[in-house]
């Protein structure tokens, strides 16, 4: 059954696309009118979308000058990085648990296959693709539907972050992080929980290090 949905989701989505992707960039100034032309709505549900837009973290609204998309500054890159690596690590913990592991297994071909393929057609213009979407399998797999929705809210700012400082990933760390993810899979898969949460935490960390460096020297 096709859910149809109405103006302030259209608008949420259309909105939170263009915020996450760096189209509109950090710090811009959230015009409704501008939007609301752009979207052929009215304002009004340019707001509702904005309050929720708010609650995501990815706007805020300043009393007396309105509403403008977030900064991605260090406190909340960590911040992020400090909620995932506490999500995250129970989640892979749990995941090894599962007696059923066969979509992981499914899971970690599939993610091998795009490593392979993204080697024989080189970098693309996204270049951590194909490793975004790894962390969310695994969230999902625990099939827990208040965790994904939590870590699907969660994930809007993890894309900003990744999308905006992507295209300065150097070659080793690129080439670095296939293997933390393929270890990590094989961990859960072996049912090592306590391998699987040391070496999320260190991939995590990996990660919030190798970011603040890009946001202190940008």
């Amino acid at each position: 059954m096709t859910i149809k949905m109405n103006k302030k989701d259209i608008v949420y989505q259309e909105l939170k696309k263009k915020i996450i992707s760096n189209e509109i960039p950090p710090g811009s100034s959230i015009h409704e009118a501008d939007f609301a032309n752009m979207l052929g709505v009215s304002k009004i549900p340019i707001r509702e979308a904005l309050r929720q837009l708010e609650n995501d973290g990815l706007v805020e609204n300043i009393s007396g000058r309105g509403t403008k998309v977030c900064e991605i500054t260090i406190k909340n890159i960590r911040e992020t990085f400090e909620i995932r690596e506490i999500i995250e690590c129970g989640v892979v913990r749990y995941a090894a648990l599962m007696e059923n592991k066969d979509k992981l297994v499914s899971e970690r071909k599939n993610f091998e296959k795009k490593i392979q393929d993204k080697k024989q057609a080189g970098r693309s213009k996204h270049k951590l693709d194909p490793y975004d979407d790894i962390h969310y399998a695994i969230v999902n797999e625990i099939n827990n539907e208040i965790l994904s929705n939590l870590y699907k809210s969660l994930n809007g700012r993890i894309e900003r972050i990744r999308n905006y400082f992507g295209e300065k990933f150097n070659e080793n760390r690129l080439d670095e992080m296939p293997g933390e993810h393929l270890d990590i899979l094989d961990s859960i898969i072996a049912g090592d929980a306590e391998k699987a949460a040391e070496l999320m935490g260190k991939h995590l960390r990996n990660a919030l290090n190798y970011i603040v460096q890009l946001a202190l020297y940008k």
